[in-house]
């Protein structure tokens, strides 16, 4: 199973450009299980295009990445999400 940081890594990668299955459960919070048998019944998952290779499964990584709202640019957090190093403040 890929813990979700690595799959946030990868994601968050410029040089990635497709994700696998197992990634992508990790990154949604689902099992591989629910994924691969979500994938099979609907052909797509979360409205995410497919691409079947083999028996392997690929997601491209731009519309994952729209999805969840992740740049590529490491500081610019998704919307919606601060980062600590934004709210910084002096404590007395």
């Amino acid at each position: 199973m890929n813990p979700p940081h690595r799959a946030l890594e990868r994601l968050r990668d410029p040089k990635t450009t497709t994700l696998d299955a197992s990634e992508i459960a990790a990154l949604l919070g689902i099992s591989k299980a629910h994924c691969y048998d979500t994938i099979s019944q609907t052909g797509t998952l979360a409205g995410l295009p497919v691409i079947r290779v083999g028996k392997r499964i690929k997601v491209p990584a731009v519309p994952v990445r729209a999805l969840l709202g992740i740049t590529q640019d490491p500081q610019i957090a998704p919307t919606g999400i601060t980062r600590a190093s934004d709210t910084q403040e002096t404590i007395q």
